[in-house]
């Protein structure tokens, strides 16, 4: 029986082939989904990243200038004679646009993009809260809603339609801020790359922008992926939305390969945090051109710790680094744990203002046996100090291998800030909204200080105030347990 099978020199059958290629075309078929998915994935999360770049530097430019607009205008249409010497804002063909009193128009957003959405209207109840929404209307949707406290609106008002895609306004203080744009791109560091090995196009750029700060922006780039199948300088054109120009990412393939590795050598403290190294810098050469690049270790023969002094080594793999004979090479770790100890951690002192922050430092100054000053991790309880409410407040730390330190924070009252208030409804029943610190009391007063009606703010940092005789209103005062009263704020 078992020769039978032995010397059966059969090929395979029709059927056995046809199941064998149906299985394959399965598995070929899972992987190539697999692939597209994470492709259209990739490209979706990328293209969202641009739009809200794109949404965001018009927003905040659109509610910089109406902030302190004197008077403002709302239209559903574009006027054709706007009002003179006016500022307007605008939703044209797709585009923002923004113009300057007297001044030829600009675009605010993204150049030549045109799937801008814009719309802007007065809050309800309010006389001074202007609400707008910026959008993009393409294939990934993104859009960002701005609620603006028209600070000098109180008695003035917003006049105009409701809601619109057009805004005129007034104002002595929006000629300072200018439309924030991309003035230059940086080119990003060329990289030097062995042949067949994967390089990937940079997701973002460095903008010089025109407000003096540089950003990081969103690149599209033509060719969108680097053929390393060949050797040679490959270049790929970047592009960045809003701005005409193009920047330049360089690629050199080469048969290069690993020639040195330099040992490491290290020098910590007993009981200092210390990992392995996860990456070396190893040296490439083709022969003719060399350069340097981080590269993954694979494995360390031995892990060291700081728990004991001592001089440590250990032995990593690289991948591709061989000598002449393709036999593997190692790097050398070598660790030297000096035996220091803490002689002493002086406590510490602070003093800061009520209402402002206060983060516990993670890491103290600590003298050492050797006479340095070193930083030490150290661990707090409580983890946080209340500065919400003056006094002094304490927390102890603990530093590993001394023991316990304290500190001390001196917390000063302080004024309330001054809130800002706006009148809903005005008459002998009348609504008043006053906006400030969460948790105090605020107080409607008359020319004679005697209260016409009181309210405490809320976990949102607003109250509403009904049964208000406004037109005997005269300022708003917050009060609260622990702190200074606000300076008021006149109507």
């Amino acid at each position: 029986m078992i020769n039978k099978y032995i010397h059966n020199k059969k090929g395979v059958t029709l059927i056995e082939l046809m199941i064998t290629l149906a299985i394959f075309g399965i598995v070929l078929t899972t992987i190539f989904s697999i692939n597209i998915f994470g492709l259209r994935t990739f490209s979706l999360s990328k293209t969202s990243s641009d739009n809200q770049f794109e949404v965001r530097m018009p927003t905040d430019f659109i509610a910089k200038k109406i902030r302190y607009a004197d008077t403002i205008k709302i239209s559903t249409n574009i006027p054709a004679t706007p009002t003179p010497g006016s500022h307007q804002i605008y939703l044209e063909s797709g585009n923002l646009v923004y113009k300057d009193a007297g001044t030829t128009s600009q675009i605010i957003g993204a150049t030549g993009v045109g799937d801008y959405t814009f719309s802007i209207s007065k809050v309800a109840g309010t006389t001074n809260v202007i609400k707008f929404t910026v959008g993009k209307s393409g294939t990934t949707k993104f859009d960002l809603t701005t609620d603006v406290i028209g600070l000098n609106l109180d008695k003035v008002g917003i006049t105009g339609d409701t809601t619109g895609i057009y805004v005129e306004f007034f104002t002595d203080n929006a000629d300072a801020i200018v439309p924030v744009s991309i003035i230059s791109l940086i080119d990003p560091p060329a990289q030097f790359v062995p042949q067949n090995n994967p390089v990937s196009t940079p997701l973002r750029v460095t903008a010089n922008m025109s407000d003096t700060s540089t950003r990081q922006v969103a690149a599209r780039w033509n060719p969108a992926t680097i053929d390393t199948s060949t050797t040679g300088i490959k270049t790929s054109i970047g592009r960045a939305i809003g701005y005409p120009g193009t920047v330049e990412f360089k690629v050199f393939v080469g048969n290069y390969e690993i020639t040195n590795i330099d040992p490491i050598s290290l020098t910590i403290n007993q009981g200092q945090p210390f990992s392995m190294p996860t990456t070396v810098e190893a040296e490439y050469s083709d022969g003719f051109s060399s350069f340097t690049q981080n590269v993954e270790v694979e494995s360390w023969s031995d892990t060291i710790t700081s728990s004991s002094p001592g001089t440590f080594t250990s032995a990593g793999t690289v991948s591709g680094y061989v000598d002449e004979d393709g036999n593997p090479k190692v790097v050398e770790l070598i660790v030297t744990v000096n035996g220091l100890v803490i002689n002493s951690i002086s406590n510490i002192t602070e003093t800061i203002n009520q209402g402002v922050t206060y983060n516990l430092p993670s890491e103290i100054p600590a003298n050492m046996s050797d006479g340095s000053l070193q930083s030490i991790p150290v661990v707090w309880s409580p983890t946080t100090l209340d500065t919400l409410t003056a006094g002094i407040k304490t927390s102890t730390g603990t530093v590993s291998g001394y023991g316990t330190i304290s500190l001390t924070l001196t917390v000063n009252q302080s004024n309330i800030p001054t809130p800002i208030a706006t009148i809903v409804t005005s008459g002998n029943n009348g609504v008043v909204k006053v906006y400030g610190l969460v948790g105090a009391t605020a107080t409607l007063r008359d020319k004679k200080n005697d209260p016409l009606g009181t309210g405490t703010i809320g976990p949102s940092g607003e109250v509403e105030i009904t049964g208000v005789k406004t037109n005997q209103l005269h300022d708003v005062v917050l009060t609260k347990t622990g702190w200074n009263d606000s300076l008021p704020y006149n109507f």
